[in-house]
C-alpha cells in the first residue's frame, strides 16, 4: 500500500510539474472512443488499461444470439456454465463476482449475493439486439467504480435513438426460440425514443438426460429509452427496463422452479461545454427471486427474496489547461434486501408466506457514500491517469482505492502501458447475514450462515504491456499480477441432521499471474485472422493448490470473413482451447481434476440488402461432452431480422 501511494503521488507531481518541452501527440484518425476505462471519452490507444471494444458490426457478424457467446468468440475471458444457473465469467483469473457488469455505466440489482451465483446470470438477461457495443476494461477499477471491480469492468452500452426504424427478428435453436422487436422514433423536434421487446422460450430437447435442464422456461425483456434535447449542449435521458423469467424442471412429484423479476428505471441530465462535461443521474433497480424445491419423498422448501438498489451520481470533467483533464464524482447507494434468505439474521423479523406455508424472514439495509477524483495528464508522448476513491460503507467503514496508469507512445504505431491499483469487494448483505435453507442438487439440503465479522476482499494488482500495429497486422502483450487477500468462501461446518451447514468466512489469499497476447492480421479487405492466448498461474497462496475453473493455458483461434456488400456474406470460425483446466466437483468437497479440451464453433450470416439478414451458428461443432467442463454437446441456432 505504501508503494502504491508513493508511485501514485510521485508520478502525478513529476508529470504535472516538471519543466519539459511538450511534444505534439500524433493526430488520431480513428473515430472510436472508449468511456469505460477512465469514465471519460478517450481514444482506446491512449488509455493505460487494456481495453477491448466489440462494436455493433462485430456483434452482427458473430451470429451470436446472446452476449456470452459474443464474449466467448471475441475475448480471452473464461466462460463456463454455473452449477446454479447462468454462466461464470473469469477475467484475468478473477472470480465471476469480482468483475463488475454495468449497463450504460449503471449498476443493476440481481441475486449477486445469493450463494454461488455472483453475477453469473447477469449476461443472460440483456437483450443483445439492443446493444450498440461492449467495452471491457481489464485490471483493477475500484478507484473509479468502487466495490466489485477488482478484475475489471464490462460495460454494455445500448443503442440510442437515431432515425425512424422498426426491426423485427426471429430465432430458433437447440436452447431457445425467440422473437424480438426494436422501434426507434428518430428525432421528433427535440424528442426521440426507442423501444425494445424480446420473448424467449427455452428448449432442452437435445439434452434428454439432463436432470437439471430447464423443461418449461420462458423469459420476457422490455426496454424503453427517451431523450429530450434541452439545447445543443445538454439533454435529459429517461429509461425503464423490465425482465421476467420463469424456470421449472422435473415432474409433479419432484421438481425445481425459479422465478425472477427485475425492474430498472432512472433519469439523467448530461451535457458538455467547451471546457467541461457533466452528468447528474438518479436511478433505481429492483430484483426479486423465488424458488421452490420438492423431492420424491415429498420434502419441499421455498425461498423468496427481494433486492432494491437506489443510486445517485454526480460527476464533472474539467479541462484544466492544455495538459490536464480533471474528473470528480460523488455517489450515494442504498441497498435494501429482505426475505427468507436472511431468515432471522437480519432486522425486523417477520414470516414470509407461500400459500399456506410460512418461513422466517427479515431485512437489512446498507448504504455507501463515495467520492473520487482523477487527473488525465497529457504531456508529449506521455499520458497518465492517477485516480483515488474513498468509499464509506455503513457496515465495514471506510476504504481508499488508489490507481495510476501510464501510457508512453514510443512511435506512431507502438505504445507501452503500465498500471498499478488497489481493488476491493465489500461483503454482500447475504454473506454478512445469511440464514438460508436451500436444496442444492446432489448436495441435498444446505444451511448457509452469514458472518457479520467478514472483512472486504482486497487486491493489489499491476500490469505491464505493449501494443503495436504493423502493416496489416496488430499485436498486444500484457503481463498481469494480482495478489488477493481476505477471500470470502462458504466453508463446511458440519451436519444438522440431514442438512449440510456452511458459514461464510475469510479463508486466505490468492496469487494470480499471467501473460495475455493478441495477434491479428488482415488478409486483404475481407478476411481477418486473430489469435488470443493467455498463460496463467492461479493458486491458493495458503494451501498452494490450483484455483478451479482456470486453465494453465487458453487460446482462441478466430478466422472471420466479410465481403462488406449489401447482398453478401459474413462468417466466423473459431476454436477455444483450454489446456490443464482445473475442474470443480459438483458436490462441495469433492476432488478437483485437471483436463484439456477444445471447442470448435462456426457462424454464418447472409445479408439481403441493407435491411435484412439471415444468420446461423453451431457451437461445439465436434459435439464434445464432459460434465466436469460443463460441455453438454452441440448447440445450434438460426435467425432472421428485417428493418423497415
Amino acid at each position: 500500500m505504501k508503494f502504491g501511494w508513493t508511485l501514485f503521488v510521485g508520478t502525478a507531481v513529476l508529470l504535472s510539474g516538471t519543466e519539459i518541452r511538450a511534444e505534439e501527440l500524433p493526430v488520431y484518425t480513428l473515430d472510436a472512443v472508449t468511456v469505460t476505462a477512465t469514465r471519460t471519452e478517450q481514444v482506446p490507444e491512449m488509455v493505460p488499461p487494456a481495453v477491448q471494444t466489440i462494436d455493433r458490426e462485430e456483434i452482427a457478424g458473430s451470429g451470436a444470439g446472446n452476449i456470452r457467446d459474443v464474449l466467448a468468440a471475441e475475448t480471452n475471458m473464461i466462460l463456463t456454465s454455473s452449477r446454479f444457473g447462468g454462466h461464470n465469467l473469469i477475467l484475468r483469473g478473477m472470480d465471476t463476482d469480482k468483475s463488475l457488469i454495468l449497463i450504460n455505466g449503471r449498476r443493476v440489482a440481481n441475486e449477486a449475493s445469493a450463494a454461488g451465483l455472483g453475477n453469473a446470470m447477469a449476461l443472460d438477461r440483456i437483450n443483445l439486439f439492443n446493444v450498440d457495443r461492449i467495452e471491457i476494461a481489464s485490471g483493477p477499477a475500484s478507484a473509479l467504480y468502487g466495490s466489485d471491480a477488482m478484475g475489471g469492468v464490462i460495460n454494455i452500452i445500448t443503442l440510442t435513438p437515431e432515425k425512424p426504424e422498426v426491426t423485427v427478428g426471429l430465432e430458433a435453436g437447440s436452447e431457445t426460440t425467440a422473437n424480438w422487436w426494436h422501434a426507434d422514433t428518430g428525432r421528433i423536434g427535440k424528442f426521440s425514443a426507442s423501444f425494445d421487446a424480446r420473448f424467449d422460450k427455452y428448449r432442452r430437447d437435445l439434452l434428454p438426460d439432463d436432470d437439471l435442464g430447464h423443461g418449461n422456461d420462458t423469459s420476457q425483456n422490455y426496454n424503453a429509452a427517451l431523450q429530450y434535447e434541452l439545447d445543443e449542449d445538454s439533454r435529459i435521458r429517461a429509461w425503464s427496463d423490465y425482465f421476467s423469467e420463469h424456470m421449472k424442471s422435473g415432474s409433479s412429484d419432484a421438481f425445481t422452479s425459479r422465478d425472477y423479476r427485475q425492474k430498472n428505471y432512472g433519469l439523467s441530465w448530461e451535457g458538455s461545454r467547451s471546457q467541461n462535461s457533466w452528468q447528474v443521474s438518479a436511478y433505481a433497480s429492483q430484483f426479486s427471486w423465488g424458488s421452490r424445491d420438492q423431492t420424491e419423498t415429498g420434502t419441499s422448501s421455498f425461498n423468496k427474496d427481494r433486492n432494491r438498489l437506489w443510486r445517485m451520481e454526480v460527476r464533472d470533467t474539467l479541462k484544466a489547461g492544455d495538459h490536464h483533464q480533471i474528473s470528480a464524482g460523488l455517489e450515494y447507494e442504498k441497498d435494501h434486501i429482505r426475505g427468507t434468505g436472511l431468515g432471522t439474521g437480519g432486522d425486523h423479523p417477520y414470516i414470509e408466506w407461500d400459500g399456506m406455508e410460512g418461513r422466517p424472514a427479515s431485512e437489512k439495509k446498507m448504504d455507501i457514500w463515495s467520492a473520487y477524483v482523477q487527473d488525465e495528464i497529457t504531456w508529449g508522448k506521455w499520458f497518465a491517469a492517477p485516480a483515488v476513491r474513498y468509499d464509506r460503507h455503513s457496515v465495514y467503514g471506510g476504504h481508499y482505492s488508489p490507481r495510476i496508469g501510464l501510457t508512453y507512445r514510443a512511435g506512431p504505431r507502438f505504445r507501452l502501458k503500465a498500471n498499478y491499483g488497489d481493488g476491493f469487494k465489500a461483503p454482500e448483505v447475504m454473506q454478512l447475514y445469511y440464514d438460508m435453507y436451500m436444496m442444492m442438487g446432489p448436495a441435498g439440503m444446505v444451511h448457509l450462515i452469514g458472518n457479520p465479522e467478514l472483512r472486504p476482499e482486497e487486491s493489489v494488482s499491476w500490469d505491464l504491456g505493449l501494443e503495436t500495429e504493423f502493416g496489416r497486422g496488430y499485436a498486444a502483450l500484457t503481463y498481469f499480477d494480482n495478489d488477493v487477500k481476505n477471500l470470502i468462501d462458504a466453508r463446511f461446518e458440519g451436519w444438522d441432521g440431514d442438512t449440510r451447514q456452511y458459514r461464510y468466512v475469510n479463508v486466505g489469499q490468492a496469487r494470480i499471474r499471467g501473460l495475455e497476447t493478441t495477434l491479428g492480421w488482415h488478409l486483404g479487405d475481407r478476411v481477418e485472422a486473430k489469435l488470443i492466448s493467455t498463460w496463467m498461474d492461479a493458486e491458493d497462496a495458503v494451501s498452494h493448490t490450483r484455483l478451479p475453473q482456470r486453465p494453465s493455458f487458453s487460446q482462441v483461434w478466430q478466422l472471420s470473413y466479410d465481403d462488406h456488400r449489401d447482398n453478401g456474406w459474413s462468417a466466423m470460425l473459431w476454436d477455444q482451447l483450454y489446456l490443464d483446466y482445473v475442474t470443480e466437483g459438483f458436490v462441495p468437497g469433492s476432488a478437483a481434476e485437471s483436463t484439456s479440451y477444445n471447442v470448435l464453433n462456426v457462424t454464418v450470416a447472409r445479408k439481403l440488402g441493407r435491411n435484412s439478414r439471415i444468420y446461423g451458428s453451431i457451437r461445439n461443432l465436434l459435439d464434445r461432452q464432459d460434465e466436469r467442463c460443463d460441455l453438454e454437446g452441440r448447440f445450434w441456432s438460426v435467425g432472421v431480422s428485417h428493418s423497415f
